[in-house]
């Protein structure tokens, strides 16, 4: 029923995805307690730091963040024709994905920056054959510099505005620049700011690599077995799909070509950011979720085909039941 209900054309299909985020928040508002973020930016902590004060409203901003995310992860599977027809699986796995645990659910640098990073993308994916892709280049340059103000991890994404780019256009040299101009605009604000209050800001904690790959706090609970498993699983079903992304390139039209290898650099600078907070002193407890849009892209091709599928099914099936598990054993029971 799950993949029947997600693999429809249908957009209402996403209202139900309602459901669970909320029954996840209420379980984490009475089950479970929220972490402070680690590796929070100065925007995250000016706008948003008074927010874990009240549970209640850090979870619900936090499932909203998450739906949020989804349905800009589907809408960008779906308008570049990722797939060979409309459907609305990334949305499901984005949200299973992202509430699979209750601290996640608590509103986070990492889910937040998501929503950032998807709008520099379906920004720079809409630069293909226009004669004028100023605006887009600026925005693309805008939500990724906002994505860092609230999340710095996200600043080794920058060089992927540089490589989309180049890869949907034969850019010119003053579109070169214009992404400069998007990064520098709030970064300017968050300058004056600090000039203004007197401030420094202190990025020690984001330059010591000297320690070894830590997975985050998940890894380190009484707990952590089913969360190797959970992403053992998870990895399991991103590698098959992926496999079936990229032989679909073959025969793809130049667009949808060019746009699938955008979504796969974009993912790979996704897994090179979490890779560089692994070796940080500290990591924030919802770092995994930094690769929620790969994951849900590519492990919807393992859930939702034709081929292989009551294996598949089983695979969804056996997945969502991990995600269950892990949310109550995380902090529910």
């Amino acid at each position: 029923m799950l993949r029947s209900l997600f693999a429809s054309n249908r957009p209402v299909v996403l209202a139900f995805l309602v459901l669970p985020a909320a029954i996840a928040a209420v379980a984490a508002l009475f089950f479970s307690e929220g972490t402070a973020p680690v590796l929070a930016g100065p925007a995250f902590d000016l706008l948003f730091g008074y927010v874990h004060r009240i549970p209640a409203l850090s979870v619900a901003l936090g499932a909203a963040v998450i739906l949020a995310g989804a349905v800009l992860v589907n809408s960008v599977y779906n308008v570049h024709e990722y797939a060979d027809r409309e459907n609305y699986m990334p949305a499901a796995v984005y949200v299973l994905f992202g509430i699979s645990s209750p601290e996640w659910l608590y509103f986070n640098p990492v889910f937040t920056a998501n929503i950032f990073l998807l709008l520099a993308l379906r920004r720079l994916l809409r630069i293909y054959r226009i004669s004028n892709a100023a605006s887009m280049l600026y925005d693309a340059g805008l939500f990724t510099a906002l994505a860092v103000l609230f999340y710095p991890p996200a600043a080794a994404c920058v060089p992927f505005l540089w490589v989309g780019m180049n890869r949907l256009r034969s850019a010119t040299l003053r579109e070169w620049f214009i992404p400069l101009l998007g990064l520098g605009t709030p970064v300017v604000y968050a300058l004056a700011a600090y000039w203004w209050f007197e401030m420094t800001p202190d990025f020690e904690e984001f330059s010591d690599l000297g320690g070894r790959f830590r997975f985050g706090p998940d890894a380190e609970t009484p707990h952590s077995r089913l969360f190797f498993l959970f992403l053992g699983i998870t990895l399991a079903a991103v590698l098959i799909g992926s496999v079936r992304f990229l032989s679909g390139m073959g025969v793809s039209t130049v667009h949808r070509k060019n746009t699938k290898a955008v979504f796969v650099w974009f993912s790979i600078f996704l897994v090179f950011t979490f890779v560089y907070t692994g070796f940080l002193p500290e990591n924030d407890v919802a770092a995994v979720a930094s690769l929620a849009a790969p994951t849900a892209v590519f492990a919807s091709f393992s859930f939702n085909t034709d081929k292989a599928r009551r294996w598949s099914g089983l695979l969804l099936y056996f997945w969502t039941a991990l995600v269950v598990l892990r949310f109550l054993y995380a902090g529910i029971l």
